[in-house]
């Protein structure tokens, strides 16, 4: 009785110290986050992205090819966000992608201003969009866990990919223009610099 009595008690002490040890380390997780607001939304920031910059609707690390989040308000942002990573960026890759709930498109290109790789993700967050940038290839599981502090996407997964692919084929279109108009100014100009070329990519429609 007194062995079955002292196996029961020792169990008991193990047990404990085992919750004990989970506790503790999820309060030692727990006081390594720190939250912020950008555009009055809330973000949870792993230790390695706390040292940033913060405005009203923007958070940077040393400049947005490092790491930064910015609100982008309205079409406009959006459009002239995505012509900088699909028309001029030297493009390696795009994707869309569900994380945790939140609809978002992909992009990573090769920045000649800092010499590496950045990855963008546009994402929507309630009825906002924004975009997250980082030096990086891969969506890490700690940038994913940025995204998902962030409340889901009102939108449907139809209604994101329809805004990204329209919102682009508009400013495509106009950046065309303007650069058709360009070239036909320049041609009058300086015959040997006629056939401006521009590094673009077409309309994408992913399913």
């Amino acid at each position: 009785m007194n062995k079955k009595f002292s196996i029961l008690i020792l169990s008991l002490i193990i047990l404990l110290l085992f919750a004990s040890t989970a506790i503790n380390s999820a309060d030692s997780n727990s006081s390594n986050l720190k939250t912020i607001k950008v555009d009055n939304v809330s973000f949870t920031l792993p230790q390695q992205y706390q040292s940033g910059n913060l405005t009203n609707n923007s958070y940077v690390i040393g400049n947005v090819f490092e790491f930064g989040i910015l609100s982008l308000g309205d079409k406009r942002n959006l459009g002239s966000n995505l012509i900088d990573e699909l028309y001029y960026s030297n493009l390696n890759s795009y994707e869309y992608a569900d994380i945790d709930g939140h609809y978002a498109f992909v992009t990573n290109s090769y920045k000649n201003s800092v010499k590496h790789n950045v990855t963008c993700i546009f994402f929507n967050t309630g009825d906002k969009m924004y975009l997250l940038s980082y030096n990086g290839n891969n969506l890490t599981p700690a940038i994913k866990d940025i995204v998902s502090s962030t409340p889901e996407s009102e939108m449907s997964g139809d209604e994101f990919v329809n805004l990204i692919n329209s919102t682009y084929e508009e400013y495509a279109a106009d950046e065309d223009a303007a650069n058709e108009a360009y070239d036909y100014e320049k041609y009058y100009e300086d015959y040997s610099n006629s056939q401006r070329h521009h590094h673009r990519i077409n309309l994408i429609w992913i399913i």
